[in-house]
């Protein structure tokens, strides 16, 4: 490669000597015009106007305007401007890989004209501005708006509204839907959507139908509501591409409604792409919004490195804005890093930007409101828990503990949760009683979960035992819904890493009182979680356009009723016994019909071995095979609990640390049952994905040498292959062309394959492309690559193998594959590394492929020298047959490594099997 750059670079020299010769002598003969050639104008988005209609542009009469446009140039380009046929020189910004213009527009100006300079432009871009003038009764009511009179203003222009027709009227209805508080605000804002689509004004329809989706779901909670009304608005944005600014509005409430209902996944998707738009539009609110908001999703899912990063640069530009606005996202702010505090990763102190908030919103703030200032002290309330002060954080929401009306209705379960946290962390259980007798809140899942797992904790306390055993299975069991109900979110092993502590309160309670299998059950059920998702996910990727809508049509629709039914139950209070009865059985028929709507969800995506309504969740687990020992790793309290079962019972241990030694003593604890093993399944957890269990010694050798060792995802169990050695081979080998061992390796594989009576197709170096991987993968029984792996990003969804020329097959493309082989061999570095700080160890190319649907994956944790990594490559089709199994192969391969390169021995450990 460098002799091609070399080349380019001579030839370059040549051209430039070249072109002075030929100046030199145009110099003696006259200079010849060099005219550039001439381009179409570029596509050009545009900002600010009120509407855009057949006639142009419409803005406010006899007031100045901004307009923003987005030109789809090279940032060196050059144009010109001009207003009214004066030239004009605007505020200019590379950005978005184009060129951003705000230009400042007269009250009176009539024309916009740009014009490409360099490149030239073959005809210039114009926009026709058109004057609107608003009705007297409006600008008599924006006076008394201005002059601080509100109210008056919202009665005058209320008693004139009748008197008003079209577009008056819906000015009109624009400005009440800005004014009024509530409900009120709803009606009118939904009213001039209404009227706005009726007259065709598609930016007033989007504007009225942002407040409408931001009241239902900011004020209301109401999902459905929501919903329709983001449907709506993006279907404005769709039609018409004219108006950017509706897909800002539509990414941004698009993405609040999925956070709130729990697809985090297409909830970052769509803030970014607001964000992005926002940014390139000149859009500073919009942006900062949306930039708030993808932060704390991106704090929510525990991508914490980009969620300081989006945070830090909203609070560089909220320096300067009005007060409310730098207020809000100084709490916005406050909320992604405390939200990171909580689950334990890297953030910025929370209390100074909330201390700083409410500094702004409390009595005596240049912005004060009482309604803020109690949002403020339950943020710096749920902060002092986070630095384990419990007193500190009653002390700031003790004046708005006990229901005395004066905290916000949406407010006091996150009061009563706060009381309930202080009650636990002081013994002072007083303070939960609301909670024990109503323990779930409803509404945001986040604070269920939250909330009922410090219920059970109160229980716990208190001695009631099976009652916090079934408080910490309902916490579990909202996860589970979190998880399964919306699709699958690549940042969802970050989220649920914050959340252990009903998995880990549940498990240690459940061993304290005996139950041993049903400790091992629920901890195989949190630690599989977010990989059964996945596992869904594989199997919904193969669904027709159809199939998959009418899918996501299903799960909205099972959460929406599952909210209905939540807010129902928190107004039972207000009706009679017998009321109260009927409401309940009227529930339990519309749950039913809820049920059977998710039930078909996962039929739709051959869910089988996920639970029916009312089956134990503990049959869904893969069951153990005679003479099969599973190992587990589960966090506890005090240190580590390892589970050690068979088929006909399961014991604990608990093991103070993580040491090879310490585990090693507690498999020696249970010697006849470890020997006695023809397969050792081990699921480890957290850190204990540090722990290399094949590699513990045991008796006189490792663990390894009682039987194969298979590290397991515990997914539902699959139909049986029919065995690698039947089908054809696919070996990759070097695709980066760095690793010369590798092609070796290929070459030997390959030959071992053919003697064996495979039919082998090799491909290597430059060969070795996405389209070939994509084709020639779903058509083997067997992969064997040997090359570069990584394993990226903070839970390993950004891990891929790495090709030619930069380019990489990513996790996401091979969970995409239409099939994998049932067999595959990743001899390269980092192909089964994890990420501790999760539960289920996050993503890698092992499970990957997995989940895709192979039976079992050789893979390395951590790097593998090239020359080891071709040795044990090749030894693993030293006794090749057809009922070829990587566990058995792997395992004979590492035993004689072990035994016969004494320098490698440290190494022989890195390589580990992969199974469902």
């Amino acid at each position: 490669m460098r002799s091609r750059i070399d080349c380019w670079a001579s030839l370059l020299a040549i051209a430039v000597g070249v072109f002075a010769c030929r100046g030199s002598q145009a110099e003696q003969e006259g200079p010849a015009p060099i005219v550039a050639p001439s381009i179409a104008p570029p596509r050009i988005e545009l900002a600010g106007c009120r509407a855009r209609t057949a006639d142009g542009c419409a803005l406010p009469a006899d007031a100045e305007a901004k307009l923003h446009l987005w030109l789809e140039l090279q940032p060196q380009a050059t144009v010109a401007v001009t207003v009214d046929g004066a030239a004009i020189t605007p505020e200019r910004t590379a950005v978005d890989g184009g060129v951003g213009l705000t230009v400042a527009v007269p009250s009176q100006a009539r024309e916009l004209r740009v014009e490409g300079l360099d490149p030239p432009w073959r005809e210039p871009w114009t926009l026709a501005l058109v004057r609107e003038r608003p009705s007297t009764l409006l600008t008599q009511a924006r006076g008394l708006w201005e002059a601080g009179e509100g109210q008056r203003a919202i009665e005058v222009l209320g008693a004139g509204l009748d008197e008003l027709e079209g577009r008056d009227r819906l000015d009109a209805l624009c400005e009440l839907a800005r004014w009024l508080p509530g409900q009120q605000r709803i009606a009118r804002a939904e009213e001039a959507a209404a009227l706005a689509q009726r007259l065709g004004r598609s930016r007033d329809f989007a504007d009225m139908a942002s407040v409408a989706a931001f009241m239902h779901l900011a004020m209301r909670n109401d999902l459905a509501a929501t919903r329709r009304w983001t449907v709506r608005l993006q279907a404005a944005a769709d039609a018409r591409p004219d108006l950017p600014e509706l897909r800002v509005w539509a990414g941004y409430y698009g993405g609040a409604l999925a956070q709130r209902s729990g697809d985090l996944s297409a909830s970052v998707r769509a803030l970014d792409e607001s964000r992005r738009l926002a940014r390139r539009l000149g859009m500073r609110d919009e942006f900062l919004a949306a930039a708030e908001q993808l932060g704390v999703v991106l704090s929510e899912v525990g991508r914490a490195a980009d969620a300081r990063e989006v945070i830090r640069e909203t609070l560089a530009m909220g320096e300067g804005l009005p007060c409310r606005d730098r207020a809000r996202g100084l709490g916005n702010a406050g909320w992604a890093n405390l939200l990171l505090a909580q689950a334990g990763r890297e953030h910025d102190p929370p209390m100074p930007l909330f201390e700083a908030q409410l500094a702004a919103v409390d009595e005596g703030g240049a912005c004060a409101t009482a309604e803020d200032a109690a949002f403020v002290r339950v943020n710096l309330a749920l902060t002092a828990l986070a630095d384990d002060e419990p007193e500190e954080a009653w002390d700031w929401i003790a004046g708005l503990h006990g229901g005395d009306g004066e905290t916000p209705v949406y407010l006091q379960p996150w009061v009563d949760e706060i009381a309930a946290q202080v009650a636990v962390a002081t013994g002072r259980i007083e303070l939960a009683e609301a909670l024990v007798v109503d323990p779930d809140p409803g509404g945001e899942p986040g604070l269920r979960w939250t909330a009922v797992v410090r219920q059970a904790q109160v229980l716990e306390a208190m001695g009631f035992h099976e009652a916090a055993v079934d408080g910490y299975a309902h916490a579990e069991d909202l996860l589970e819904q979190t998880l399964s109900t919306v699709g699958v979110d690549v940042g969802r092993e970050l989220f649920l890493a914050g959340r252990r502590a009903s998995a880990q309160g549940l498990v240690d309670l459940l061993v304290r009182r005996g139950s041993e299998s049903q400790a091992l059950c629920r901890a195989r059920l949190a630690r599989g979680r977010s990989l059964r998702s996945i596992d869904r996910a594989a199997r919904l990727a193969g669904l027709s356009p159809d199939a998959r809508a009418r899918h996501e049509e299903l799960l909205f629709t099972y959460l929406e009723i599952q909210d209905q039914l939540a807010g129902e139950r928190r107004e039972d209070w207000n009706f009679s016994a017998a009321e109260r009865e009927h409401r309940e059985q009227r529930r339990l028929e519309r749950a039913a019909e809820a049920q059977a709507m998710l039930d078909e969800a996962l039929r739709l995506v051959g869910a089988d071995g996920e639970a029916a309504a009312g089956a134990d969740p503990c049959e869904t687990l893969p069951p153990l095979a005679d003479n099969e020992l599973l190992l587990m790793q589960f966090p506890s309290a005090d240190g580590h609990w390892l589970f050690i079962a068979d088929a006909q019972s399961v014991s604990v241990v608990a093991v103070p640390d993580l040491t090879p030694e310490a585990w090693s003593d507690a498999l020696r604890g249970q010697r006849a049952r470890v020997a006695a093993a023809s397969r050792i399944r081990v699921i480890p957890t957290g850190s204990g994905w540090s722990i290399p269990f094949h590699a513990l010694g045991f008796d006189e050798g490792v663990l390894l040498e009682v039987a194969p060792v298979v590290y397991s995802l515990d997914l539902p169990a699959r139909r049986p292959g029919s065995g690698v050695g039947r089908g054809p081979a696919l070996v990759i080998a070097n695709p980066s062309e760095d690793l010369p061992m590798a092609q070796e390796e290929a070459q030997a594989v390959r030959e071992r394959l053919a003697a064996a009576g495979v039919e082998v197709r090799t491909s290597e170096g430059a060969a070795v492309t996405r389209a070939m991987l994509e084709t020639a993968a779903s058509a083997a029984t067997l992969l064997h690559y040997a090359g570069h792996g990584a394993h990226g990003g903070a839970d390993g969804w950004r891990g891929a193998l790495l090709l030619h020329d930069g380019d990489a097959f990513e996790v996401s493309d091979i969970l995409a594959l239409p099939a994998v082989p049932q067999g595959v061999v990743l001899s390269g570095c980092e192909t089964a590394t994890v990420a501790t700080d999760t539960l289920d160890g996050g993503m890698n190319l092992s499970r990957a492929f997995v989940l895709a649907g192979a039976d079992w994956v050789v893979a390395a944790e951590g790097e593998v020298d090239d020359t080891l990594a071709r040795w044990m490559g090749e030894a693993l089709y030293d006794h090749f047959a057809a009922s070829f199994e990587g566990a058995s192969a792997l395992r004979t391969a590492q035993l004689r490594l072990r035994r016969e390169r004494s320098k490698d021995q440290w190494q022989w450990q890195a390589f580990r099997v992969v199974t469902p």
